[in-house]
């Protein structure tokens, strides 16, 4: 029995090695993305359908995409911060969700966005929220709590940007 490192699945190479083309190539063609990434064109257009999918890029034009918002989200630098609050949160919002019988969020304003962190006690997903999701500030009531919380300067810039 070796003990070794095992590699990675080819087909995660793949993703990766396309995604990295996307986004730091500028190709006119599917077929010029799948050449350069060394890829058959029909396993590039299924590898780039899953990125899709997952939120890693969002096409531009035909065979032209641009990095989606998991990827931009992933990459930001207070999602370790973000990461903490999740941490540190997420079992007090499922003893209050269980407690209060109700669906309890845990949200941070990202660019004049909302953006839910954590969703506890919604096991039928009635509700619109997900994990991961931004919507307008103004538009939610986390949002909007979040809004009347914020120092006053920071909260005139924000309305006077809408």
């Amino acid at each position: 029995m070796s003990l070794g490192r095992t590699s990675p699945p080819l087909s995660v190479d793949k993703s990766l090695a396309l995604l990295v083309q996307v986004l730091e190539g500028d190709f006119a063609s599917m077929s010029a993305l799948a050449s350069a990434a060394g890829l058959p064109l029909s396993t590039a257009h299924r590898l780039l359908t899953g990125l899709q999918h997952a939120g890693f890029i969002v096409p531009v034009s035909r065979g032209r995409y641009i990095s989606g918002p998991t990827l931009r989200r992933l990459a930001r630098p207070e999602n370790d911060t973000n990461r903490i609050f999740v941490q540190i949160a997420a079992p007090i919002l499922a003893k209050l969700s269980r407690r209060t019988c109700r669906v309890c969020h845990l949200g941070v304003l990202e660019d004049g966005m909302m953006t839910y962190l954590i969703k506890e006690g919604d096991a039928q997903d009635h509700t619109l929220s997900r994990q991961g999701m931004q919507l307008e500030a103004y538009c939610t009531g986390l949002g909007k709590a979040l809004l009347a919380h914020m120092p006053e300067t920071k909260r005139d810039d924000y309305l006077g940007a809408l």
